[in-house]
Parts: structure tokens; sequence; C-alpha cells
């Protein structure tokens, strides 16, 4: 009997390891035949859950650590969502006094009067009728909805990154941003070249001519293109004249992507089968690469780095820019996840 009740137990405390084990190999393959592959992200945190609650079935350290954050994150939940809204609505504040006043500048202070709003929409709502409560508890799980697809691509931005630094590649795209009145870099895009330069550098150590391509057209109110000034940028910085080409029509990602695969394979000792390395902001990194899957175009991603205060705007903008190709699923799931429970609360009280 007692050998029945011990096997029983250690076939329970497989199963969560067997089911991580699963998971983690399904992100692992997914990854390793595309990394570009938006799902990815979803396949990362679940196969986190996952192990995470693998090791909380065990009578071990591990699953005392588990316990601890989880229980820490319930108690401090409230601390961290005031903690969160006071960090949005100051650094908008900040974006915007720095950068402008432009919509994408101002998302981390809108997000978080939003966010501001939905706590007190909360609280009154479940003081309230059964029809308020159930409004307010749809609100709350609407935000967590939302927090766990932020949370997805930021966790598996930094994935990406990983998985794809150090790769062999035979050329180098580095993408324009805006220019200064003078017509040189600004700090943002002098950060992407310098990077694209070492990406250049690395394959150069390893014996490969590897070109480097600096996209970018001249916008309506930019003195020249920002391909010729990143490449005068590029030059300053001791980079190879013979491995600098630059790319002048492009006005988006997309022509970025295009005009810049055109133009390298177009030139001497570069394979139709080369593949490339996009060089963005690190914010910019997930979605450039998605692109670049979409138009069928073998190129990977890496990212520099960007003034901390900057990076919750732009990711913002990134984040909705992730989502919107893929909005009508995002919203049927979305529905599945946070209707039925208000649903039942008023099928309850009535």
């Amino acid at each position: 009997m007692g050998l029945d009740s011990n096997l029983a137990q250690a076939l329970l405390l497989a199963i969560p390891l067997f089911i991580a084990a699963v998971a983690v190999a399904v992100m692992v393959v997914s990854i390793r035949r595309d990394p570009r592959w938006l799902g990815n992200a979803y396949l990362t945190v679940v196969a986190l859950a996952m192990v995470l609650f693998a090791i909380s079935t065990y009578d071990t350290a591990g699953a005392a650590i588990v316990g601890l954050l989880t229980m820490a994150g319930f108690v401090g939940s409230p601390l961290l969502i005031l903690g969160i809204i006071g960090f949005l609505i100051v650094n908008g504040v900040i974006t915007i006094r720095r950068e402008g006043l432009r919509l994408v500048n101002a998302l981390p202070l809108l997000l978080g009067l939003a966010l501001f709003g939905a706590v007190i929409v909360f609280f009154a709502g479940l003081a309230s009728s059964s029809v308020t409560a159930a409004a307010a508890v749809w609100v709350f799980l609407v935000c967590v909805w939302i927090a766990f697809l932020m949370f997805c691509m930021v966790l598996y931005g930094y994935v990406y990154s990983w998985v794809v630094q150090g790769r062999r590649v035979d050329w180098v795209v580095v993408l324009g941003s805006g220019l200064r009145k003078d017509g040189s870099v600004t700090p943002l895009l002098a950060r992407r070249v310098e990077k694209g330069l070492k990406v250049q550098a690395r394959q150069l150590r390893k014996g490969r001519r590897v070109p480097i391509i600096m996209s970018g057209g001249k916008g309506s109110d930019e003195i020249r293109s920002e391909a010729e000034a990143m490449r005068d940028h590029a030059l300053s910085q001791g980079a190879d004249p013979q491995l600098v080409l630059i790319e002048t029509e492009s006005t988006n990602t997309e022509e970025n992507l295009r005009n810049s695969g055109e133009l390298v394979l177009a030139s001497a000792g570069v394979p139709a089968t080369a593949r490339g390395m996009i060089v963005s902001s690190n914010y910019h990194t997930l979605r450039a690469a998605t692109l670049a899957r979409e138009l069928d175009l073998p190129l990977q991603a890496t990212g520099a780095p960007v003034a901390f205060y900057y990076w919750p705007a732009a990711a913002l903008r990134e984040f909705v820019a992730l989502v919107k190709p893929h909005l009508v699923a995002h919203l049927l799931v979305g529905a599945l996840v946070t209707v039925p429970l208000p649903l039942l609360m008023l099928v309850l009280n009535n």
C-alpha cells in the first residue's frame, strides 16, 4: 500500500516536470525554426510559467523562492501598480519636455493616467451595483490582459536579441532616423551606426569582408539624406570606405529592407543566398525582425541602446505596432479571457 502511495506521489510530481519539459522543447524548436515569429513571445512566457510551476511542486529551496515571489506579488501588487502609474506619468512628462509634445512622446503619460482612472473605476465599481461591479472587474481584467501581452513582447525582445547575437551574416543594414537641423546624425542615430560597425567588425575579425549599408532617404525637413549623414559618421569612426554603401531612397522600414537588399545583392562578392543583420534601436528590433519575416527576407535584427527616459514611450509605440496587424485575433482572445467572469457575476447576482 505504501509503495503504491509513493508511486502515485512520484507520478504526480513527474507530471509538472513533463509538461514543463514539453513546453520548453516546443519553445526551443520554434525559436530555432524562426526566432522572428511573434508567437515565440507567448511560447516563451508559457514555458517560463510551466517551469516555475514545476519547481513550486517540489519541497526545495527553489519552491520556497517561487512561493515567496508569488506571495510578494500578491501582497505588493497595490504598491507595484501605484509605482508603475507614478513612473509612467513622470516618464511621460520628462519625455515630452525633452522630445516635444507629440502623441508618441505622450504615450507613457496617457497610459499612466488611463491606469489611474482604471484603478478608480475598479474600486468605485466594487462598492456599487452588481452591473457596475461586473464592469469594474472587466476593466481590471482588460488591464491585466494588456499588461500580459506587453510583458510577453518585452521579455521576448530580450530573448530574441540574445538568440541572434553573434550569428554569421553576409551584410549589415543600419536603419535611418531623423537628422539634426545641420544635417548631422542625432545621438540615437549615431548609436545605431556604431552598433552596425561593431556587428561588421565582428565579421571582419573572422575574415569575412561584410559590407554595411546605411539606409535612409531625405526627409522634407532635412538638408540631406540620412544615409549620407550616417556614412559620414561611420567614416569618422574609422570604417572602411570600400565597405560602406548608402541607400538614399527609402522612406520607411519596409523600403529600408527591400532597397538595401537589392543594393547589396547587386554589389560584387555577395551571394544570392546572403543573410543580413538589421541594426536599429533596441526598442525597434523585434518589429524590424517580424517585418523582415513578413517580407520573406533573410534578415535578423539587433539593437543599439537608447536613452533610458525615451525607451518606455518608444516601446509602447512598438507594442501598438506589433499588435495592430493581428488586432482581430488579439481582440477575440482578449474577449475570451476578460468577458466570462463579469458575465458570471451578472448571472449570479440576478
